[in-house]
């Protein structure tokens, strides 16, 4: 026990050493499942080295085991324990010895072979995390099997909770509003289940006191210092709580089922459409359907209807008309006529006061409408399309408008501006969104019309060309815009608020620049808000913007060329694309998944390119394939630019040498191979490319000998 619980020790610091299920040592594992789980653990761990979440590639403080019914390891969870909070990672099995990063389709419980060889009439006690049940089991294992399901709180509903059926079940929840909610949902699936018995105990009780917030059995062991008299107590407690613990009431038959009402708005605030939804979920408070994982929907009640917003009989007859769709349905699904009479008292009662809702949002919709319709708009926002289109497609449809247009020096960073365009849309969901940089190397290559092809197909495009940094401070901080901004290369020179509106719009957790403003006879300080996309274009801005700058930055360059078609063409082609793309984005459930990064990227980079490869993960595999193809180039290119321009040199003349396999060259010679469209510097002295003059006088102050012939100099 000492060990175990010694005072002042973290509770992340808990390993069971008794519980096949804990984590007792990588090395000790000798089958083949638990190396692979081992290979799988060192590679999340060195993933997450080189993100910089952790300090070193080293193996998790905590292996929680998930084992199937036939007692075969399936899943597991990963835990580091760091100063400043923990890393978690689940993995699961995929074939014989292998593992992969990400969390199977359900999860078995936790400690599932000790529950399955327990004499059925032991209780049972559901707790929160592995490692509540890891310390229940050790210390309180002569009382109740303890065991848990997978993933926090929240996630009850995706684990298989039929082993439960015919068990006592009492459920040890955590003292906090979270607790409760997980234990009233657990009650109910192991009610579903068939449990003989369930009751929810009160923390207070097994205290003896009032509780901290969070308060849970690894806090009870603790307190209790290893002290004989002070865990008989704790037991005696808890003993006391199980038998006094009051069943929960399951919910009925209709407190399961659940409406969703979704509106769908039209140009005309007057006139909406309406879809109702029914649904079936364990908790007991509405919701709408479409919204939680664990309701699934079981039809549709009432298709997408027109009504008028603001016209009583219109939505009158929307209630008698969806009540009488409700009668259908519940023939449909075999719901039995009481509990078909108390949801239609129930969908009448909702449904009135979902209309009234929408009919006052509408009201304040058209006023808004009019108060903007008086006012010269710098933004305008995307409104979607009304039909459901597919991500996938419509980001294709973006690249390849983009090549029409324009000629990318590399094809593949198509792919990365169609992707932020679309992080236009969803960019608030994340909490980095990097820099745009759209240059070249010459005037006429494209840069102004790659711009305003982007603007067209972008959120909330804001042109800021010329404007002052106190207007980009308050437009973007009223409109939280995509500022779109040309000739970065002529306004950039020595201007402090520029580089600060580019440089601290990058984070979420530190979007704000602050300044001071006059406010009658005082200066008062202000906080304006930079964090929003950006899209920079000029020409060669990668020698204008700081290092800083550049780090944020995602670079891409073009080339001169006639373009296929005139930008006037594109007006047609893009408000559509524009509307479907914010459609397609607004129907993905978008957040950061950390699952899709590749490896050997920097936290700069991940920072840059998370929200892209998360987009591009939403439209399939592949558009992720596509993604991580471009976004490996575009590092790998970014790294060789980092060269300086000597280093690019002597790398490029030693190439040139490699190639002829010759052992002296002319540096007229030389020059005409670098001046080849390959190499950067044909692109020097605005096109001309560099003379063997520049070329000699640059490789003798690198050392590099050269010696004089008769005509030319080697």
């Amino acid at each position: 026990m000492q060990s175990l619980f010694a005072r002042g020790h973290k509770r992340e610091s808990f390993v069971c050493p008794i519980l096949s299920n804990a984590h007792a040592g990588l090395n000790q594992h000798a089958d083949t499942t638990d190396a692979a789980l081992r290979r799988i653990a060192i590679a999340v761990a060195a993933q997450l080295k080189t993100t910089g979440t952790l300090d070193g590639i080293r193996e998790p403080s905590h292996i929680a085991k998930y084992h199937d019914a036939n007692r075969r390891l399936v899943a597991a969870v990963l835990r580091w324990n760091l100063p400043d909070g923990k890393v978690v990672r689940p993995v699961r099995l995929v074939a014989d010895a292998k593992f992969e990063l990400g969390a199977p389709p359900t999860w078995p419980l936790y400690n599932l072979p000790s529950l399955l060889d327990a004499d059925p009439s032991k209780a049972v006690i559901i707790v929160e995390g592995e490692l509540c049940a890891d310390a229940g089991n050790h210390v309180f294992g002569d009382i109740a099997i303890f065991i848990t399901s997978a993933q926090g709180a929240n996630n009850a509903s995706k684990s298989d909770w039929t082993p439960v059926s015919g068990r006592e079940i009492y459920v040890w929840p955590d003292a906090d509003d979270a607790g409760k909610q997980y234990a009233k949902a657990v009650a109910d699936l192991a009610h579903r289940a068939g449990a003989k018995l369930i009751k929810i105990l009160d923390p207070v009780a097994i205290a003896g006191r009032n509780v901290e917030s969070g308060w849970d059995i690894v806090d009870a062991i603790r307190e209790c210092e290893n002290n004989a008299e002070k865990l008989a107590a704790l037991r005696a407690r808890l003993l006391d709580a199980m038998r006094n613990a009051a069943e929960p009431r399951p919910a009925s038959e209709a407190e399961r089922w659940h409406f969703g009402f979704h509106f769908r708005e039209t140009d005309d605030p007057e006139i909406s459409f309406i879809t109702i939804l029914l649904s079936c979920g364990s908790n007991s408070t509405p919701n709408h359907a479409s919204t939680r994982d664990d309701m699934p929907v079981k039809g549709t009640v009432l298709e997408p209807t027109k009504f008028s917003v603001f016209g009583l009989v219109s939505r009158e007859r929307i209630v008698e008309k969806a009540i009488a769709k409700l009668d259908e349905k519940a023939i449909e699904l075999g719901i039995d006529a009481n509990t078909l009479a108390i949801l239609r008292e129930r969908l009448k009662k909702d449904l009135v006061r979902e209309l009234e809702l929408h009919a006052l949002k509408s009201n304040l919709r058209a006023a808004s409408q009019k108060k903007e319709s008086e006012t010269p708009q710098l933004v305008h926002g995307v409104k979607p399309s009304p039909e459901p289109v597919s991500l996938a497609e419509v980001l294709d449809q973006v690249v390849e408008l983009l090549r029409r247009y324009v000629v990318f020096e590399h094809d593949d960073d198509a792919v990365l501006v169609a992707l932020y365009i679309a992080l236009t849309y969803c960019f608030d969901r994340f909490k980095h969104v990097p820099l745009l940089v759209i240059t070249n190397a010459v005037k006429r290559s494209g840069k102004s019309t790659l711009l305003e092809l982007v603007g067209h197909l972008s959120q909330r495009a804001l042109f800021a060309t010329s404007a002052t940094a106190a207007v980009l401070f308050r437009a973007g901080d009223r409109y939280r815009p995509t500022l779109l901004w040309d000739e970065v290369d002529n306004a950039f020179t020595d201007n402090g608020d520029l580089k600060a509106i580019l440089n601290s719009g990058a984070s979420k957790s530190a979007p704000y620049v602050w300044r001071c403003e006059k406010v009658g006879d005082t200066y008062t300080e202000r906080a304006f808000n930079v964090f929003y996309p950006k899209i920079v274009a000029g020409i060669n801005l990668e020698h204008c913007l700081s290092d800083t700058t550049l780090d944020r930055s995602i670079i891409v360059k073009l080339t001169r060329a006639n373009p296929k078609h005139r930008l006037d063409d594109a007006s047609t082609e893009t408000q559509p694309l524009a509307r479907q793309l914010c459609r397609a984005i607004a129907d993905c459930q978008l957040t950061p998944n950390l699952g899709v990064l590749p490896d050997r990227l920097s936290q700069r980079e991940v920072d840059m390119f998370l929200p892209l490869l998360s987009v591009a993960a939403e439209a399939g595999r592949e558009w992720y394939q596509k993604a991580l193809n471009a976004i490996r180039e575009h590092v790998q290119r970014m790294a060789d630019e980092k060269l300086d321009v000597n280093e690019r040199l002597l790398r490029d003349v030693l190439t040139i040498f490699e190639r002829s396999n010759r052992e002296s060259m002319t540096s007229t010679d030389i020059t005409n191979e670098l001046n080849r469209a390959e190499y950067e510097w044909a692109d020097w002295r605005g096109g001309k490319g560099i003379t063997p003059h520049w070329l000699g006088r640059r490789l003798k102050a690198l050392g590099v000998a050269v010696t004089r012939t008769v005509n030319e100099k080697l």
